[in-house]
C-alpha cells in the first residue's frame, strides 16, 4: 500500500463532494469513530498532508476500503451528507 495525501483519500471516500468538503467530511468521519480516532493519532495524521501506509491501513480497517461500495460500514451518499453536514 502506497502513501496517499489526505485529500486524495478523502476524495476516494467522498467522490461527490468538492476537495474541501471531502476533507472536512473525512476529518469528521474519523473523529466520530472512537476506535479509529484513538489509533490514528499514534501516526503522523495531524502533522502531515501525506498519510503513511500505516495510517491508511488503520483507516481502511476501521472505515472499510473506499473502493468497496458493498462495504456495510460505509454511509450511502445521502446519509453521509446529512450526518456530516446536517
Amino acid at each position: 500500500m502506497a502513501a496517499k495525501s489526505k485529500a486524495e483519500l478523502a476524495m476516494m471516500y467522498f467522490p461527490e463532494l468538492s476537495k474541501e468538503r471531502a476533507l472536512q467530511a473525512f476529518r469528521r468521519l474519523i473523529k466520530r469513530d472512537p476506535v479509529l480516532k484513538n489509533e490514528i493519532f499514534t501516526t503522523d495524521f495531524l502533522s502531515s498532508h501525506i498519510l503513511t501506509p500505516k495510517a491508511i491501513h488503520l483507516i481502511y480497517e476501521n472505515l472499510g476500503d473506499p473502493q468497496d461500495l458493498s462495504n456495510s460500514r460505509r454511509f450511502d451518499r445521502m446519509d453521509r451528507e446529512k450526518n456530516l453536514f446536517g
